[in-house]
């Protein structure tokens, strides 16, 4: 507040009385706030030099001196003001005169070499006035310019040479860099298994250890100052000098960047996403707020990898320890993917902001793909939700039961074939028959919004029971009074599937579902954010598993789907592949019960073409369980997808159904034929009775066409059987490589895998997979399918 008693006189007018003479009263009672000149005597030299050197000592901030002379910082690590020696210039008239600049004191504190750059808006010249006694400038002390003899500044250079390879030399500063540099590539180590275990937090921590030390080394390598360091690591013979700074300042940029990311990616895993959505009340910020901070981190940390990469680009791989040069090497080849992977995670950023609206109103169908009861792209969709985003905020989020909104159809729409006999009619609850899920998301778009009359919708993301279930193990058990039990990770299939089944609410038997979402979220928003690493690590692990996925409208929002693994595309292969698919046609939820075993024996033959025998077994444990829905058959329309151009030589096991269509779909009843599905079908060969032979994916439906060998596989409670097929592929080892990509379907638990591959004659193998063993003439390997994988070998 301004002080009252006080009048500011403005210009030059005096106050008045109302007789109108001078008011010499309220004159007297204005302040002098500010002395605008104010004389005082030259002092002495001796209190100028004594200020000088304490000026030395200061530990000034160089923003706020910037700011006072029109500068700014392009940037900078650190804002101390960084002392370069000052030199002497004096006007010819005085060169007589003689003065010496005092030695700084042993305390001053050695300073950092590393210079911000800075920008003036103009470029003005600063000098040191230093009055001589009689109060006449005698000398200036002023920026770095050389006004001596060419062979006296020669001379020195070459003490100073000679100087600094003596002093580089010596085995204590030596072991002191690699000490300090050893310790931080130590710092990094450590951070990288903290990431790989999720503990961000740990990471964040070996970062900034990792920074000091290479400050450290830095600080070690260039005590000589920063300038005078980069002229002389310019010079012939003492590259070593600059690559040695480049490395420490490519590990202070790599260590800040890492940091920068462990601490956002720290708070990333203990962010209650849930809580922002206020499932229970209105979100006091919106979701993308969060989203922004993080991918602010995210430029940051870009922008560092990048001054590193350039940093690192200028070293001389000669003056790394040989021993540690391949290492190093190594991570210069390497360095483009992390950068890659930075990028990455960037588009990931706009992938998220996307999502919650950021740009607009988005509405995505959420399906619940129920994989006890096996389809193509992980389960039947019984139930689905509609999720609604705007600007960051979720503005609702509805749970329904498929066959509510498919009784709303306004035409009947034929079935594929194989369903015919358990339905007459195609609705969005089986509109995910197609194995590509771009393919069935599109058609489930398709039938929710144009026959169903749904609302138009931006995506589809897929999630299975399995995923609930991991949840309930981190959040606890959810009580729901009104049904008289408490769903917990061990019965949540069983308790929900049992009230479907059984309850007694038949006119919406999956209101149980419904009413179970908003406590389940509820419950997941009241999370302690400690244990959000948890929920954090179980979605890494279920994208990874394929028990979400998701197809965008937006191309580059499908772009980072494909690109995250969630895209749940048929994938192009470099030589051979293998996708089994298992579709349950009326064999209720039986899936929960069936072990799978998968066995390939490979051999190339005659021809030079690799052929396979692949043996599927399946195991039924049910039959005698609680729940009548474990205990009955199962009937399974199995796809085999190979490399295109394969052929089946042989097959046997399989079971030659005799069903019937539910429907005459040639009486007039009103049925329309689908125009993707009939394209589908019409690829459809009849090889043998019970055993078909056609194509999934490839243009204009999926992203890289196979041949599909499609057939039936019925077995009974506590039985086991076992189809087995022998087919040659166009895959040949003309390079001396093989590889094979298995796909494993969306939805499946533990699978087992065997492989193996008889080796070829005069051929030796120089490289397999990590997990591949010899055993006599062939390469073997085993696994529990829980993910896409790849095995390669090569020959000589």
């Amino acid at each position: 507040m301004p002080d009252t008693k006080i009048i500011r006189a403005m210009f030059d007018v005096q106050p008045v009385d109302q007789s109108g003479g001078v008011d010499f009263a309220k004159i007297n009672l204005v302040e002098a706030k500010l002395v605008l000149r104010k004389s005082r005597s030259p002092e002495p030299r001796e209190v100028l030099i004594k200020e000088f050197q304490e000026e030395f000592k200061k530990r000034n901030n160089a923003q706020t001196i910037l700011a006072k002379i029109g500068g700014a910082f392009y940037s900078s690590r650190n804002t101390e003001i960084k002392r370069r020696p000052l030199i002497i210039r004096q006007t010819r008239s005085e060169l007589k005169v003689k003065f010496v600049l005092p030695k700084p004191e042993a305390a001053v504190r050695p300073f950092r070499p590393v210079i911000p750059i800075i920008k003036f808006k103009s470029a003005p010249s600063y000098d040191w006035a230093v009055p001589a006694n009689d109060g006449a400038v005698s000398e200036v002390i002023s920026s770095p310019k050389f006004y001596t003899n060419k062979y006296l500044i020669g001379g020195i250079l070459s003490i100073a040479v000679i100087g600094l390879a003596g002093f580089l030399n010596k085995d204590s500063f030596q072991a002191k860099v690699a000490r300090d540099g050893n310790a931080a590539v130590g710092n990094l180590e450590q951070a990288k298994t903290d990431i790989e275990k999720f503990d961000f937090a740990s990471a964040a921590e070996n970062f900034t250890l990792a920074y000091h030390n290479f400050s450290a080394a830095s600080d070690r390598i260039n005590l000589l100052g920063h300038s005078l360091g980069s002229f002389l690591g310019a010079m012939p013979g003492l590259g070593k000098l600059k690559s040695a700074r480049n490395l420490t300042e490519a590990g202070e940029n790599i260590a800040q960047a890492g940091e920068s990311l462990s601490v956002a990616a720290d708070n990333l895993s203990k962010t209650n996403f849930v809580s922002y959505l206020a499932v229970s009340g209105n979100p006091e910020k919106p979701l993308s707020d969060f989203i922004n901070s993080f991918r602010d981190s995210l430029v940051f940390a870009q922008k560092r990898f990048k001054t590193a990469s350039i940093l690192l680009g200028e070293v001389d791989a000669q003056v790394i320890p040989e021993e540690k040069r391949p290492s190093f090497l190594d991570f210069q080849a390497q360095w483009p993917a992390l950068e890659e992977f930075l990028d990455g995670a960037l588009n990931y950023a706009d992938f998220l902001l996307e999502l919650v609206g950021q740009s607009g109103p988005k509405k995505y169908l959420v399906l619940f793909q129920n994989n006890t009861e096996l389809r193509a792209t992980g389960g039947f969709i019984g139930s689905y939700g509609l999720a609604d985003f705007n600007r960051g905020f979720l503005r609702s989020f509805e749970v329904k039961d498929v066959y509510e909104t498919d009784g709303q159809a306004k035409t009947n729409i034929i079935p594929p074939k194989e369903l015919q006999h358990i339905t007459p009619v195609w609705g969005m609850r089986d509109a995910n028959w197609f194995v590509n899920f771009p393919d069935s998301a599109k058609k489930v778009m398709q039938i929710y919004t144009e026959n169903d009359g749904g609302p138009m919708v931006d995506g589809v993301i897929s999630i299975t029971p399995t995923v609930i279930s991991k949840i309930l193990e981190v959040i606890g058990p959810v009580e729901m009074p009104d049904y008289q039990t408490v769903i917990h990770s061990g019965n949540f299939l069983s308790a929900i599937q049992e009230e479907v089944e059984y309850g007694p609410n038949r006119t919406k038997p999956k209101q149980i579902l419904v009413d179970f979402a908003p406590k389940f979220l509820e419950k997941l928003g009241q999370l302690d954010k400690e244990k959000w690493p948890g929920i954090f690590k179980i979605l890494t692990e279920s994208v990874e598993q394929k028990h979400i996925l998701a197809y965008f409208k937006n191309r580059p929002m499908e772009k980072v789907a494909l690109a995250g693994g969630f895209g749940g595309e048929i994938k192009l292969a470099d030589k051979d592949y293998l996708s089994v698919i298992h579709t349950n046609v009326k064999g209720s939820k039986t899936d929960a019960y069936i072990d799978n075993t998968y066995r390939l024996g490979s051999e190339v033959n005659e021809a030079g073409l690799v052929e396979h025998n692949l043996s599927i077994t399946r195991s039924h444990r049910g039959g005698k369980t609680d729940f009548g829905f474990y205990n009955r058959t199962n009937y399974d329309y199995v796809r085999v997808l190979v490399p295109e151009g394969s052929k089946l030589s042989e097959i046997s096991g399989h079971f030659i159904n005799n069903f019937s269509p539910l429907a005459d779909y040639a009486d007039g009843w009103g049925f329309v034929a689908d125009a993707d599905l009939v394209a589908y079908e019409n690829k459809i060969v009849r090889l043998r009775p019970g055993v078909q032979q056609f194509s999934e994916g490839g243009p204009p439906t999926g992203e890289a066409s196979k041949t599909v060998f499609g057939f039936w596989l019925v077995v009974e409670p506590g039985k086991t059987k076992t189809v087995t097929l022998k087919y040659e592929t166009p895959v040949r080892l003309d390079d001396d490589r093989y590889s094979l990509l298995v796909q494993k379907q969306p939805g499946t638990l533990q699978d087992v895998f065997n492989f193996s591959l008889a080796l070829p004659k005069n051929r030796q193998v120089i490289y397999k997979s990590p997990g591949l063993t010899f055993h006599g003439d062939s390469v073997n390997f085993e696994t529990k399918l829980l993910k896409d994988m790849e095995i390669e070998i090569k020959f000589q």
